[in-house]
């Protein structure tokens, strides 16, 4: 009976193997080495209609785009052109995204690194370089935080809140001009404990930008999330993780930043019950 089992169960882990070695995707011919594969059946939820690019302010160029299924029969769905820094585009074709289910994208001047969302039933992959941040021609290389906000709807106010472990602290606001393609001053706020929440009042329109940077006095360490409310931009700031965390580690930690933060617009009633529900299953991948 161990000898039927043991046979059944190499055969099984044989199959599992082949058909693993079978549907591995490798990548077009002549793409650049910096090329990368999406996965859309790995989002959740899975996205159905358009490929979307957005850019930070330091990514600028030139993107390839492929397709295929499960076959290395890759096809070349066409590019997308960024002749300007933080800017957002979707990929020109009449086939919907629900039709392929990898996806291969190439940037060919340089390795540059994407944050992949399934957002509004479109694939979103947020492309940005890894450097410094210069304003005013002065080298900024620590206590900065940068934050794209362009898929949040508010036209008011900036407000932060301050949810770090620190207290009695200052920080810089600038916003990203994307025609002159530089820094332009947005104000200042002032955070005392835990909580704590001040209103940038400038003469910057919170909806005329989409790309907002953080810093911070004392060059502490620090990360931020962004949410709308009553036409206002909110901007938690948080306590950065330890970059030392393993990768599970940073992930569970992510998943658990995203879900504190979900039940806190839940219980200050920004969101109702079903929008929990749904939001909470899908931060879990259920």
């Amino acid at each position: 009976m161990k000898k039927i089992f043991l046979s059944f169960f190499v055969i099984l882990l044989t199959s599992v193997f082949a058909f693993a070695e079978d549907t591995k995707i490798s990548l077009p011919n002549d793409v650049s080495p910096y090329a990368f594969i999406v996965d859309k059946n790995e989002m959740s939820p899975i996205p159905k209609d358009n490929l979307k690019i957005s850019t930070n302010y330091n990514v600028k160029g030139h993107f390839e785009i492929y397709a295929c299924n499960d076959t290395q029969n890759w096809v070349h769905l066409g590019n997308i052109d960024f002749p300007k820094y933080a800017d957002i585009k979707t990929l020109k074709t009449k086939e919907k995204v629900k039709k392929y289910r990898y996806y291969c994208i190439d940037f060919k001047e340089e390795k540059i690194e994407y944050e992949v969302i399934s957002r509004n039933n479109d694939i979103l992959l947020k492309a940005k370089k890894k450097d410094v941040l210069k304003i005013n021609d002065k080298i900024i290389d620590k206590g900065f935080y940068i934050l794209d906000y362009s898929d949040i709807d508010a036209d008011d106010y900036f407000k932060l809140e301050n949810t770090t472990s620190k207290s009695n602290f200052k920080i810089k606001l600038y916003v990203f001009d994307i025609n002159k393609e530089s820094w332009k001053y947005a104000g200042e706020g002032s955070l005392k404990g835990y909580g704590d929440v001040d209103t940038i009042r400038s003469d910057v329109d919170v909806d005329d930008y989409k790309i907002v940077a953080l810093i911070s006095e004392n060059k502490m360490n620090f990360t931020c999330k962004a949410y709308e409310r009553n036409s206002d931009l909110y901007i938690e700031l948080c306590d950065s993780n330890n970059e030392t965390e393993s990768s599970d580690s940073a992930i569970d930690n992510d998943i658990e930043e995203k879900l504190k933060t979900l039940k806190k617009l839940y219980d200050k009633g920004y969101i109702d019950e079903e929008e929990y529900k749904l939001k909470k299953s899908q931060i879990l991948g259920l």
